[in-house]
């Protein structure tokens, strides 16, 4: 039993999810990775170990600190975290109305034709 378990532990690791940043990554996981990317025909691929890492992770990669974000403000916790980090441009706006990102959207480009605007509505 105990040889198992160091064979076991030897092959796969010692945990079975969380943050590969946090806990490594096994060769499962770049196997799956270079799948993914190959199956895309993307250059590389992130995988998240759970669907709040996807959102700040996503929100926070594509969101320049001189962009804007407008945002539902019942918007899930990871979207609203990761619009925090990524830009001090953050915007929320009343539950589902889609006129007050509209007005948002205006105003902003109004004054700034260059940086980016990202939108997040929440149903």
């Amino acid at each position: 039993c105990i040889r198992d378990s160091i064979k076991t532990v030897r092959e796969y690791g010692v945990h079975s999810g969380g943050s590969p940043a946090a806990m490594g990554r096994s060769k499962y996981y770049h196997a799956l990775c270079n799948e993914i990317s190959d199956f895309l025909g993307t250059k590389s691929t992130i995988l998240y170990a759970t669907g709040w890492l996807a959102g700040y992770g996503g929100i926070s990669a594509l969101v320049r600190p001189y962009d804007y974000i407008i945002m539902d403000k019942l918007a899930h916790n990871c979207l609203q975290e990761g619009s925090f980090i990524a830009t001090q441009n953050v915007f929320m706006v009343r539950h589902l109305d889609n006129r007050a990102i509209e007005e948002k959207l205006k105003e902003i480009r109004e004054k700034d034709q260059e940086n980016g605007i990202m939108a997040v509505s929440y149903t």
